[in-house]
């Protein structure tokens, strides 16, 4: 996977700032993901052997069997969480009637509802997505900011290279 490559170009430029784990085993995927059938299990395993999680400021790629992160979380059937933060919002991968798979994001509106926005087809496109912000959050970031989340619309007047996902 391409963006495996801007994850490893992330950690060398921050290496404070991005924690990338030892690969999952097999048998650790096969023990997480063997009941699971929702269709972007290759990209997901793919990602876990070649780090077991991972973490970008506040952003925790949930890993499997791994005792220093949060493990995969099946929200229902065949959803899973992927990645989530302190402030409670969370990616995930959501299997459609079709066979397809979605990304999708949980998070708290400016109402404080919960609320579902799809927006990816592949987890490969939403990660590419997500380090190409996380990049730019990275390049604004001071030690002592207030951790800042990809989703803040403050950045498309602060960070001239900002699109919303």
């Amino acid at each position: 996977m391409k963006v495996l490559n801007k994850l490893m170009d992330l950690k060398k430029g921050y290496p404070d700032l991005v924690e990338l784990y030892q690969g999952a085993s097999d048998q650790a995927i096969k023990a997480r993901l063997s009941h699971s059938k929702f269709p972007m299990k290759d990209e997901l395993t793919t990602i876990l052997k070649f780090s077991n999680g991972f973490s970008v400021l506040d952003y925790c790629f949930l890993g499997v069997l791994n005792p220093k992160i949060r493990g995969l979380e099946t929200l229902f059937l065949d959803d899973v969480i992927i990645i989530g933060t302190s402030g409670h919002e969370e990616y995930g991968i959501m299997d459609t009637t079709k066979g397809e798979g979605r990304v999708l994001v949980n998070r708290e509106n400016i109402y404080g509802e919960k609320e579902t926005i799809v927006i990816a087809n592949s987890l490969e496109s939403f990660l590419e997505q997500f380090f190409h912000k996380c990049e730019l959050l990275l390049a604004h970031h001071k030690v002592s900011d207030i951790v800042s989340y990809i989703d803040d619309e403050r950045f498309e007047d602060i960070i001239p290279d900002w699109k919303a996902i």
